[in-house]
């Protein structure tokens, strides 16, 4: 089922993406997937993100993965250290 739900909200990039980036935003979508269920749809149509890889705008992207850390409006560790993976990632580094 997730599968499905990552590939339909990857259906909202309308730019041409290297593999380590769609990894990335596969990785975060599967994450938005789990924490909110049918309504992931629709937050990443909304969010800034995705505005940002549709605009092509690279750099901005990679900042907006660490934005996405909080749980209960508290810093979650475990949240930092999967955006900092992502981000990477998304950059093209080696972990």
């Amino acid at each position: 089922m997730c599968k499905a739900i990552v590939d339909t909200m990857m259906q909202a990039v309308t730019v041409q993406l290297r593999d380590n980036q769609r990894d990335a935003l596969r990785h975060f979508c599967a994450w938005l997937y789990e924490r909110y269920s049918e309504k992931a749809i629709d937050i990443w149509r909304k969010c800034a993100m995705i505005r940002m890889v549709n605009d092509g705008n690279t750099n901005a992207v990679s900042a907006e993965f660490l934005r996405w850390v909080y749980t209960n409006d508290r810093i979650d560790e475990v949240l930092v250290m999967r955006r900092i993976k992502e981000r990477m990632l998304w950059e093209g580094r080696t972990q």
